[in-house]
């Protein structure tokens, strides 16, 4: 029986190193390189030179670059947030849809790196899970009128090596790429006086250089300067362990109230608390809150504010289980008419409700049932199953996953109020209203 199982075993690895490698090839044809190491005919002579080396088969990280014009030339770089099929995915669906779009672009001589950045972002921001990010690099070339326009988002800074022997680093303009982003900054710089360019991402800068066990982050400019071609950097290989840095933020000192104001029809509202880590024994009664809050129809927001009082028509009270500290968020769309304040003070009694009286235990037993029951559901199938593991494995512990049934039988209603009245504190809350500006100021 045994060896039958190690032959099936064998059997279904080698299918799956099979199938990496179709994988691998596909993601191959989906970068799109129109150069490949060769002189470009143009006003100017060039050499492009590429080094795209993923670490593993199904990678977050691509490029493109696309021939425009003869004097335009367009290039990409894609790191989606994570490892695996998760972030290859986002890589090779919006590496793909670029490609695409600049195909149509050029058929109809109409290139816009404007409309590019526009379509590609409403493209993709469907597809990103809400804590999902992008980071991103939006590049154009004009040999003719000497511009370099770009739109960076959260990517490492790219290098210029001018005529005096200067580098010069282009930081990002622009943050993480996320479903939520409406907004971008598209820049220009004359590269009149620019000799050579790197555009990277932070794959390269994080490996270790051969034999000397530090990040490549610490000689890529001198390498820069002193190469013309890939094969003149050293090597880098990695073989040695970078140690992660964990930055914890201070402890807030104080409430933040802010109003940001952006055309919209109704106004908005968001309270946010800091939280421990998903390995923090208090998120099982964080996420307990959380479901009696606002999941569902009979939860205690949408009972108060949607169905009796009809002051908002959406309302979330989001328990976030990140690898670092993170935040439990209350979230509310205001109805028509309604202001955000008024919205604010409902949210507010309920909180200190729940921090004075505590919940009830039919709130609790209908909460661990459901939870229950999610989580046998989440065990019905391979693929849920490995998206279950894997989203404790990525966040580097699966010590909260073994214990999860054992905890959520354990939970108590003291236990849930004491969470509350620990978490739950206005001292160190932010909070955020966004609504239109006043007519007479819209006027100014």
């Amino acid at each position: 029986m045994l060896q039958k199982r190690l032959e099936q075993l064998e059997k279904n690895e080698a299918y799956t190193s099979y199938q990496e490698e179709l994988a691998f090839e596909k993601e191959l044809n989906i970068l799109r390189n129109d150069f490949y190491y060769q002189m470009m005919d143009s006003s100017t002579t060039s050499l492009v030179d590429f080094l795209y080396r993923p670490l593993d088969v199904l990678s977050g990280d691509a490029y493109s670059v696309r021939r425009i014009n003869e004097n335009q030339t367009f290039y990409l770089l894609v790191d989606a947030m994570g490892k695996g099929v998760s972030a290859s995915f986002t890589t090779v669906i919006i590496t793909t849809f670029i490609n695409h779009i600049i195909d149509k672009m050029i058929e109809s001589d109409s290139f816009s790196l404007d409309i590019l950045i526009r379509e590609s972002m409403e493209f993709i921001q469907p597809v990103l899970l809400d804590d999902e990010v992008l980071a991103i690099d939006y590049i154009c070339f004009d040999t003719y009128s000497e511009i370099l326009e770009y739109a960076k988002f959260a990517m490492p800074p790219f290098l210029l090596h001018d005529k005096q022997d200067e580098i010069i680093k282009i930081k990002s303009n622009n943050p993480s790429l996320c479903k939520w982003q409406t907004e971008y900054k598209l820049d220009r710089y004359n590269i009149s006086n620019i000799e050579k360019f790197l555009f990277y991402s932070d794959g390269v800068v994080e490996n270790a250089t051969d034999g000397e066990g530090i990040p490549y982050a610490a000689h890529i400019e001198e390498d820069f300067r002193n190469s013309f071609t890939k094969e003149e950097f050293r090597e880098i290989k990695n073989h040695t362990e970078v140690p992660p840095v964990k930055f914890v933020e201070p402890t807030q000192d104080g409430p933040k109230r802010v109003i940001l104001y952006k055309e919209s029809q109704v106004e908005m509202l968001a309270i946010a608390f800091h939280i421990p880590n998903f390995q923090s024994p208090d998120q099982v009664a964080l996420s307990v809150l959380s479901e009696i809050l606002y999941s569902g129809k009979s939860s205690r927001l949408y009972q108060d504010l949607i169905q009796k009082k009809q002051l908002a028509n959406q309302i979330y009270a989001y328990n976030m289980e990140n690898s670092d500290p993170g935040l439990f968020i209350f979230l509310a769309v205001c109805n028509p008419g309604v202001k955000a304040e008024d919205v604010e003070k409902e949210i507010i009694a309920q909180i200190e409700k729940i921090k004075k009286d505590g919940v009830t235990q039919k709130e609790l037993d209908k909460v661990k049932i459901n939870t229950k029951a999610d989580f046998i559901y989440s065990l019905e199938s391979s693929s849920s199953v490995a998206n279950l593991f894997g989203s404790y494995l990525v966040r580097g512990d699966i010590e909260p996953l073994l214990h999860y049934e054992e905890r959520i039988n354990a939970i108590t209603a003291d236990t849930v109020q004491k969470v509350a009245q620990k978490y739950f504190d206005f001292d160190h809350s932010t909070t955020v209203i966004l609504r239109s500006k006043p007519k007479e100021e819209a006027k100014k």
